[in-house]
């Protein structure tokens, strides 16, 4: 009874928030999508304008790609994900079609709004590395941007990677990271799912959002999973800690 043609409708009830929810979506079909509501904490945050986000993406991307023009399922997505803080929203995309546009789009409505700093969940050290180039891409392309305008009104990511190495290096320790976060010097941190269970030098991730509570400051506007098919291609067994985040 799938329908590839049905475009996704979002629907708003008192106290809800709106998931968009692909379970009922076959593997290999895309771009669809059936929307359910479940209860969700609301996040107290800045207004932010969804025009206005999708109108600086349009210009940043303008920069570094001639005539660029967000995609219907982009723009959908980004439209969904800002306009509902606190909710959760199931993007299932083909490669290439820009997903994590996508999430530069809520990263910067959150870095914009000081709703807090964006995590995004990458399976394998190659995925890191690969959003570690998307993101500074993406940075590039906004100093590009910048440069033609007389007001600057959009800033850089303040992007930190965290990968396995972090955990026997003595000089790149992970609680100096936390540190930056805690000063509100992290717009996005990118990291392994199990380096969220680990421990360096006794300090942990189990430490930090309690630590950004008890100072007052806004907690994770945004967790990210990358790559979250892989569950389902390789197995449930391959990475339990990815599974249970």
């Amino acid at each position: 009874d799938f329908d590839p043609t049905t475009t996704p409708k979002f629907t708003e009830q008192p106290g809800y928030i709106s998931r968009l929810d692909c379970r009922n979506v076959p593997i290999g079909l895309t771009n669809t999508a059936s929307t359910t509501s479940q209860p969700i904490r609301k996040t107290k945050v800045n207004t932010v304008n969804k025009d206005e986000i999708l109108d600086n993406i349009s210009e940043i991307q303008s920069g570094v790609i001639p005539d660029f023009r967000l995609q219907p399922e982009q723009k959908t997505a980004i439209e969904h994900i800002i306009g509902n803080p606190g909710g959760m929203t199931t993007c299932v995309l083909p490669t290439g079609l820009g997903k994590t546009l996508i999430a530069h789009a809520a990263a910067l409505s959150s870095s914009k709004s000081g709703a807090g700093p964006t995590l995004m969940i990458s399976p394998t050290i190659s995925l890191i590395d690969d959003q570690r180039r998307a993101w500074n891409e993406f940075n590039e392309a906004i100093r590009k941007r910048n440069s033609n305008v007389q007001s600057i009104d959009i800033e850089e990511l303040k992007i930190e990677f965290i990968t396995s190495e972090y955990l026997n290096n003595k000089e790149m320790e992970i609680s100096q990271i936390f540190g930056s976060i805690l000063e509100g010097n992290v717009d996005v941190l990118c990291c392994s799912p199990e380096l969220l269970f680990s421990r360096n030098r006794g300090y942990g991730f189990a430490d930090l959002i309690p630590q950004m509570i008890s100072r007052g400051m806004p907690s994770f506007s945004n967790f990210i999973f990358d790559e979250a098919h892989i569950l389902y291609d390789w197995g449930d067994s391959i990475r339990p800690r990815f599974l249970m985040l």
